[in-house]
């Protein structure tokens, strides 16, 4: 993740850093020691298949970790299918992708009835982010407390008015374009391998 969006991962790390030093929530793990996702899910069983889904809830310019595991063969089935592109990818076990999963329809194939595959997903929600972002803040809370200065800045940043303090109305295309420009170009990531 780090050397393909360097910055996407830093805010991942910057955020991630923020919640767990912060002294009430201190005691909050995310998907482990050191990881910069938020949240981690085992799927397990005897054959794991998911649907055609999109995880709206994560993070919207995010990106989530796949790891398939089991014992099956890639050739026949399991494909990473990637919907929007009309990708199916062989996706062997221990294979591992980081996808735009809030935004890219996603799935996998079937695998034949005697082998066996399961799945480790690594991702971090989107109300994570808000929350931190805004100082620790709900939109319930700031409802709530109503009392700050910052009330009806942060009220409207978390409906989705984005302006900026000096009043500038980002909205929902100032968040994507905050949110691409973590994304690297292949001059920058080309530039990063030689460095």
């Amino acid at each position: 993740f780090q050397k393909w969006a360097p910055n996407l991962h830093a805010y991942y790390r910057q955020t991630m850093d923020k919640l767990g030093n912060h002294p009430k929530y201190r005691n909050i793990e995310g998907a482990g020691q050191g990881s910069v996702f938020g949240s981690m899910t085992v799927n397990y069983g005897s054959s794991v298949v998911t649907v055609p889904h999109r995880d709206h809830k994560n993070l919207a310019f995010g990106w989530c970790a796949v790891v398939a595991l089991g014992d099956f063969n890639p050739r026949e089935g399991g494909h990473l299918v990637l919907h929007e592109p009309r990708l199916a990818v062989e996706f062997p076990p221990g294979s591992a992708a980081l996808i735009p999963s809030a935004v890219l329809t996603h799935s996998n194939a079937l695998i034949a009835p005697q082998d066996q595959r399961a799945s480790v997903t690594f991702y971090s929600s989107g109300s994570i982010f808000r929350f931190v972002d805004n100082g620790f803040q709900t939109l319930r809370s700031v409802q709530v407390s109503k009392n700050g200065t910052d009330y009806k800045f942060l009220l409207a940043q978390m409906k989705g008015d984005h302006r900026d303090r000096d009043g500038v109305n980002q909205g929902r295309e100032g968040r994507w374009k905050r949110g691409l420009a973590l994304y690297s170009t292949l001059q920058q990531l080309s530039e990063n391998i030689f460095e």
